[in-house]
Protein backbone atom coordinates (compact mmCIF):
# COMPACT_ATOMS: atom_id res chain seq x y z
CA UNK A 1 0.00 0.00 0.00
CA UNK A 2 1.34 3.43 -1.16
CA UNK A 3 0.16 6.29 0.91
CA UNK A 4 0.73 10.11 0.14
CA UNK A 5 1.13 13.04 2.12
CA UNK A 6 2.07 16.77 1.79
CA UNK A 7 2.35 20.37 4.01
CA UNK A 8 3.16 23.61 3.60
CA UNK A 9 5.19 25.52 5.85
CA UNK A 10 4.57 29.35 5.79
CA UNK A 11 7.26 30.48 7.69
CA UNK A 12 9.76 28.49 5.36
CA UNK A 13 7.82 29.06 1.81
CA UNK A 14 8.23 24.98 1.16
CA UNK A 15 6.18 22.09 -0.03
CA UNK A 16 7.08 19.24 1.84
CA UNK A 17 5.85 15.85 0.10
CA UNK A 18 6.14 12.42 1.33
CA UNK A 19 5.48 8.61 0.08
CA UNK A 20 5.09 5.83 2.27
CA UNK A 21 5.13 2.69 0.83
CA UNK A 22 6.62 -1.34 0.97
CA UNK A 23 7.04 -2.24 -2.78
CA UNK A 24 9.43 -0.64 -4.83
CA UNK A 25 8.95 1.97 -7.08
CA UNK A 26 10.18 5.09 -8.80
CA UNK A 27 7.85 7.91 -8.70
CA UNK A 28 7.78 11.18 -10.15
CA UNK A 29 5.96 14.27 -8.94
CA UNK A 30 4.84 17.25 -11.45
CA UNK A 31 4.10 20.89 -9.46
CA UNK A 32 1.37 21.95 -11.95
CA UNK A 33 0.19 25.81 -12.22
CA UNK A 34 -3.39 25.95 -13.18
CA UNK A 35 -2.31 26.32 -17.00
CA UNK A 36 -1.10 22.40 -16.30
CA UNK A 37 2.27 23.97 -16.73
CA UNK A 38 4.82 21.96 -15.10
CA UNK A 39 7.34 24.51 -12.09
CA UNK A 40 8.76 22.01 -10.64
CA UNK A 41 9.47 18.08 -10.98
CA UNK A 42 11.36 15.24 -8.74
CA UNK A 43 11.90 11.69 -8.39
CA UNK A 44 11.58 9.77 -5.59
CA UNK A 45 12.96 5.63 -5.73
CA UNK A 46 10.41 4.12 -2.78
CA UNK A 47 11.66 2.85 -0.07
CA UNK A 48 15.33 4.39 -0.72
CA UNK A 49 13.51 7.85 -0.95
CA UNK A 50 11.02 9.12 0.87
CA UNK A 51 10.32 12.44 0.58
CA UNK A 52 11.76 16.14 -1.21
CA UNK A 53 10.96 19.46 -0.57
CA UNK A 54 9.57 22.22 -3.41
CA UNK A 55 10.76 25.89 -2.78
CA UNK A 56 7.22 27.68 -3.31
CA UNK A 57 8.91 31.20 -2.36
CA UNK A 58 9.25 32.30 -6.11
CA UNK A 59 5.48 31.14 -6.81
CA UNK A 60 2.74 33.27 -7.65
CA UNK A 61 -0.21 33.11 -4.99
CA UNK A 62 -3.15 30.66 -6.05
CA UNK A 63 -3.75 26.69 -7.09
CA UNK A 64 -1.47 24.38 -7.99
CA UNK A 65 -2.12 20.66 -8.75
CA UNK A 66 0.75 18.15 -7.46
CA UNK A 67 0.80 15.34 -9.75
CA UNK A 68 2.17 11.76 -7.95
CA UNK A 69 2.34 8.66 -10.13
CA UNK A 70 4.13 5.94 -10.98
CA UNK A 71 3.37 2.80 -13.57
CA UNK A 72 1.09 1.41 -11.39
CA UNK A 73 -0.39 4.64 -9.31
CA UNK A 74 -1.34 8.00 -9.79
CA UNK A 75 -2.70 10.92 -7.98
CA UNK A 76 -3.59 14.62 -7.67
CA UNK A 77 -3.51 17.18 -4.85
CA UNK A 78 -4.84 20.55 -5.33
CA UNK A 79 -2.38 22.83 -3.47
CA UNK A 80 -2.80 26.62 -2.34
CA UNK A 81 0.34 28.88 -2.08
CA UNK A 82 -0.23 31.94 -0.06
CA UNK A 83 1.26 34.75 0.89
Amino acid sequence: MIRFSYFQTQQTKKLNIRIDGENEATFTIDLLNHQGIRVNSAKLQVPSELSTTFDVEGLAPGIYFLHVYSSKNSTVFKVVVKR
